[in-house]
């Protein structure tokens, strides 16, 4: 149940987050661009707030454990379905 939660609400923004360059390394460019704390603000946990130039952000402790979540929980199921395209 928990993991199926996760998908739901981490899956999307993380993919939507990456360039689709190379979509079997979206998780990997999150992680290079550290685009984790702008997954969180767009989870709606909202520590930073945007400016003309820079995305919404949120706290390093919350983008922390989206990242360990993800990877935990999340990253094997979505590189065996990116595989599959």
């Amino acid at each position: 149940m928990r993991q199926r939660y996760l998908q739901d609400i981490l899956a999307t923004p993380v993919f939507l987050a990456a360039s689709f360059a190379n979509p079997i390394a979206y998780p990997l460019q999150v992680h290079r661009k550290d685009l984790w704390p702008v997954i969180g603000a767009k989870l709606c946990f909202v520590n930073f707030p945007g400016t003309d130039t820079e995305p919404a952000r949120a706290g390093p402790a919350l983008a922390a454990h989206l990242k360990h979540s993800y990877k935990e929980f999340l990253l094997e199921c979505d590189q065996q379905f990116m595989k599959q395209l």
